[in-house]
């Protein structure tokens, strides 16, 4: 076993071109992406959710006309839906809904013949998007004409319920029945996008970063040939080898978890699946109707948090519980950690196989989004292993933390929204909220599984940032005291 400063002899020729196979690998995962992504980031997505159901705006005759009025977080409406209350004996008559502008110019017109509907959510989509500039009201006309009196109602929720900021009653988001202001607001959700131009940066950054790569290579050996090496090259030299140790960590703490388990690890697979048996169960009458394919919106935030979950508590005994070897054999401390959460990693990727199966269960699109889903877990993986760094140093010189994080992490729970819409979150606390990393690596995955989307580029850089600041800080914080670690195990 080598000494510590003993290094793996690489030659200045060997990095050269080991930058330059990880330029040509980051430049085909950064075209990959950029393919997928380039639909959805030439424009911003947003949508306008429906309150919680308070009530209905009462019984429809024929010739009834409700209006409402939006102001909308998009240029251009792409969809809407809404639910109609349920009628004995089904339901009969027409309907005409009418997009108007701010103007009041009538941007679209439907006719819907209300028997043909099947289910009580009604649905519209625009091939070509209406250009609502910020503004728009949404008119519904009812017609009776044989008088069955089967015409659904409609179902509203208060303005505190609607997902924004509410204005007073004189101004845009004004529900009317007959003409006749109502205190209320319709129960619609509304999809739209507004151009974006991040698609113009996107290649330029790109050839930008693979261009950095394939120059540190030519750097490192540089350095090399002088006798020095980057921190970079140091890491993946003792990963060379120390990769038989790390494979046997991994190996070690994986089969620790399923020791005299009957199912051994087929638990991998039950465990997601129970959780959101049960979650499903307790939760479903509160939200299920709020939120679009319930069990998959469940899965997927019990997959990522579980693995986090895990990797953390384990990882922050990594150190303390290796005490004996550390202070018998040198290798880096840091492989403790890291093969903690590499085996709790392996465990979460048998997961996610429940999940696509779910997914397929369910009837949810297979799209070429999933495509980014290991970017998302790379990410995640980063965060966690920062964490599990910052973790495990202050359980060394403070033992109590294995305690605190328990508290911690069960606050962290509920502050995710796992099983629960975000619309139930207070307007003003959501810029707060979706700082939680945790919101941000879940948002990712639910996008590209349930929206068949690309994360928003917002989405995407609060990962990056989550994951790069958290690592960076838990690898300082690791090195700067791992050499105190012996005076304290």
């Amino acid at each position: 076993m080598a000494r510590q400063g003993e290094q793996i002899p690489l030659t200045a020729p060997d990095v050269r071109r080991l930058g330059l196979v990880m330029a040509a690998v980051l430049a085909a995962v950064l075209i990959l992406t950029g393919l997928i992504v380039a639909d959805d980031w030439s424009r911003t997505g947003a949508r306008v959710t429906s309150p919680e159901r308070e009530g209905v705006t009462g019984q429809p005759t024929d010739g009834l006309v409700i209006e409402q009025g939006y102001a909308v977080p998009f240029a251009y409406l792409s969809g809407l839906t809404f639910d109609l209350a349920p009628v004995g004996g089904g339901l009969d008559g027409g309907m005409t809904v009418e997009v108007l502008s701010a103007s009041g110019e009538a941007l679209a017109s439907v006719d819907v013949s209300l028997n043909s509907l099947s289910g009580n959510t009604f649905s519209l989509s625009f091939e070509m998007p209406l250009p609502v500039q910020g503004e728009m009201t949404l008119r519904l006309t009812f017609a009776d004409p044989e008088g069955s009196g089967r015409l659904p109602a409609l179902y509203m929720g208060s303005h505190e319920n609607a997902g924004r900021v509410s204005v007073t009653a004189d101004q845009l988001d004004h529900l009317t029945v007959q003409g006749t202001p109502v205190s209320g607001r319709l129960c619609a959700r509304l999809d739209g996008y507004s151009p974006c131009g991040v698609m113009r940066w996107y290649w330029p950054i790109a050839a930008l970063l693979t261009l950095l790569t394939a120059l540190w290579g030519y750097g490192a050996a540089y350095l090399l040939e002088r006798g020095r090496r980057t921190r970079l090259l140091w890491i993946i030299e003792a990963m060379r080898h120390y990769d038989f140790l790390i494979r046997q960590l991994v190996s070690r703490d994986f089969n620790t978890k399923y020791r005299q388990s009957l199912l051994g690890v087929v638990w991998s697979f039950l465990n997601p699946l129970l959780t959101m048996t049960v979650q499903y169960i307790v939760f479903s009458t509160l939200f299920s109707t709020s939120i679009d394919n319930f069990p998959v919106y469940l899965l997927t935030g019990i997959v990522l948090f579980n693995f986090f979950s895990e990797a953390c508590t384990l990882g922050l005994e990594s150190i303390v519980s290796n005490g004996s070897l550390i202070n018998k054999v040198y290798m880096p401390k840091y492989i403790y950690p890291f093969s903690r959460t590499l085996s709790s990693l392996i465990n979460m990727l048998i997961t996610l196989i429940p999940l696509l199966m779910l997914m397929l269960f369910t009837g949810t699109p297979i799209t070429w989004s999933l495509l980014l889903m290991p970017i998302d877990l790379l990410l995640l993986f980063g965060f966690t292993l920062g964490l599990t760094l910052l973790l495990c140093t202050l359980n060394v010189f403070f033992r109590d933390t294995r305690f605190l994080w328990s508290v911690l992490v069960l606050l962290w729970t509920y502050l995710t929204p796992l099983f629960y819409p975000e619309s139930i979150i207070p307007f003003g606390l959501r810029t707060v909220y979706r700082m939680n990393p945790m919101y941000q690596f879940i948002t990712f995955l639910r996008a590209i599984a349930m929206e068949g989307t690309a994360p928003t580029p917002a989405n995407l850089l609060g990962c990056l940032i989550a994951s790069a600041g958290m690592l960076l800080l838990g690898s300082w914080v690791f090195h700067r005291h791992q050499d105190h670690f012996v005076f304290h195990l």
